[in-house]
């Protein structure tokens, strides 16, 4: 019995003598760097703390950091958060090789630590660059990391960027067919519909243009008694020169020129087949708008002031039954056939010519 008692109170102050060194021993030391790296391919964390014992001695308590290793793509990456009296940085670090990642990484909380006590650990020689890596300067606390002992080397004269020649952009050139539906007020006794057909050759900044354009008959009727009605229509021919306007791809034309042609008017006055076919011959100003579509196809849009210099007056007996008016308006929206070079199927706004 006496033997079983003296091993109790022998457990038992075994006991009391861990449990007070377990309270009053200090607590465990936190890592300076966790570094999280495939073990494979990367130093590994005793590795690298051993890295950075060699540089910083007794103050590698001075930091902590944490490091992540990925590979992203063909290249290494690694996320670096530190923490040092006071202040907290993060950072990522790329390189080709995992081992170059570990020194960068090293050297940052080194630096972080004791800017100016890390440099004299590290050897005279510089190390050599791997190509392709890309460190970035470390953390400053407001103390420059230079050696005292070394002067600062002169700033090397970096030469400027030559720029490479622009390619010369595709010339928007070519011939041009379009086709177009026309609304016309003052041609005729009311307002009218037509079409109009066109051709043309273009250039960076102007076009020539040709045009044939048609508005069909309108019924005009005499207010005097037992008198007849009769039919007027306008057929015309135009040339013009534009100006090409661009914003970016889109061209805004302004053109001018002349228009010739006939009225052709039947069955005014009692007789029903009376004919005249009388000169038509006008002025025109034009402004545009044309959409590229697609590659050989633009939408285009126009709206013009036509003067009328020679024209005929209808009358029968003293009344007058039809007068073209002294400024036309028209408009129309067609489609317009491109050929001759250009980039993607649209006009480049040629810039300086």
């Amino acid at each position: 019995m006496g033997g079983i008692l003296a091993r109790l109170v022998s457990f038992g102050a075994l006991v009391l003598v861990r449990l007070a060194h377990w309270v009053g021993a200090e607590p465990l030391e936190e890592e300076a760097l966790v570094w999280e790296a495939p073990p494979s391919v990367c130093p590994g964390p005793l590795e690298v703390r051993e890295r950075l014992v060699r540089l910083l001695g007794d103050d590698v308590a001075l930091v902590r950091a944490e490091a992540r290793v990925s590979k992203q793509s063909a290249r290494w990456q690694v996320d670096l958060r530190l923490r040092w009296q006071g202040h907290e940085d993060v950072r990522t670090l790329e390189a080709d090789r995992c081992d170059t990642l570990a020194n960068a990484a090293v050297l940052l909380v080194a630096s972080a630590a004791d800017p100016l006590g890390a440099l004299p650990h590290v050897s005279s020689e510089p190390p050599q660059r791997e190509q392709g890596a890309f460190v970035p300067p470390p953390p400053s606390n407001g103390v420059p990391v230079l050696d005292p002992g070394r002067e600062a080397p002169e700033p090397a004269i970096v030469p400027a960027p030559v720029d490479d020649p622009p390619t010369p952009r595709p010339r928007d050139r070519g011939p041009t067919f379009g086709w177009w539906g026309l609304l016309d007020l003052g041609s005729l006794p009311r307002l009218g519909a037509g079409l109009s057909a066109s051709v043309a050759w273009r250039w960076p900044r102007a076009r020539l243009l040709a045009e044939g354009s048609y508005l069909p008959a309108q019924r005009v009727t005499s207010a005097a008694p037992h008198a007849r009605q009769g039919h007027v229509q306008i057929g015309a021919a135009r040339l013009g020169a534009c100006a090409r306007v661009w914003i970016r791809a889109v061209e805004l034309p302004l053109c001018a020129g002349v228009e010739a042609g006939g009225t052709h008017a039947t069955g005014f006055g009692v007789r029903a087949d009376l004919e005249a076919l009388d000169p038509w011959v006008a002025t025109f100003a034009q402004g545009g708008v044309a959409i590229p579509l697609m590659e050989n196809l633009a939408l285009v849009g126009r709206l013009e002031a036509v003067v009328p210099l020679m024209y005929s007056q209808y009358v029968f007996g003293e009344e007058r039954l039809y007068q073209a008016r002294p400024v036309v308006v028209r408009g129309g929206v067609g489609l317009e056939f491109r050929w001759g070079p250009r980039k993607s199927g649209r006009p480049e706004n040629p810039g300086g010519g």
